[in-house]
């Protein structure tokens, strides 16, 4: 199904609720017919108006949960010696170190691997491009410069 697709069907809930309070509204004579059928065109017209802004949380993902980290690029905030914190994004992970490294001092970026249970598995990375955020961001490549 396409996305357009899944916002409309998650949509019509809300546009049949809403037709059937207006109607309710209309056979009790609270609101006039005109003013309903404006309602719900006003209802319609902003959920169609809204979807080039949410189309994205309707997009169907790769990844789930603990896939969507590997990859990602976090900053160490306690040192991993080899365990220890993280910050990754806006969110602080317990990380440990994979491979030849054995501590990696506050300030170093690692790029993580695997998880385990709750735990990141981590290796060294190369430093982002500066004003980058940490998350999901790739680092700079061997022999990229800065722009």
């Amino acid at each position: 199904m396409r996305v357009f697709g899944r916002y409309l069907l998650f949509q019509a809930v809300g546009w049949a609720l809403g037709a059937l309070v207006l109607s309710a509204l209309v056979y009790w004579d609270v609101i006039a017919l005109w003013l309903a059928g404006s309602l719900l065109a006003l209802l319609l017209a902003k959920d169609l108006i809204l979807f080039p802004y949410v189309r994205k949380a309707y997009e169907p993902s790769a990844s789930h949960g603990g896939e969507s980290l590997l990859g990602a690029v976090a900053q160490v905030e306690q040192p991993l010696d080899p365990e220890g914190w993280v910050r990754l994004g806006a969110e602080r992970w317990r990380a440990r170190l994979i491979g030849d490294e054995n501590k990696l001092e506050i300030g170093e970026y690692v790029r993580v691997c695997d998880i385990e249970d709750l735990v990141l598995l981590v290796e060294r990375a190369e430093p982002l491009e500066s004003g980058g955020s940490l998350g999901l961001e790739r680092p700079l490549g061997a022999g990229e410069g800065k722009a």
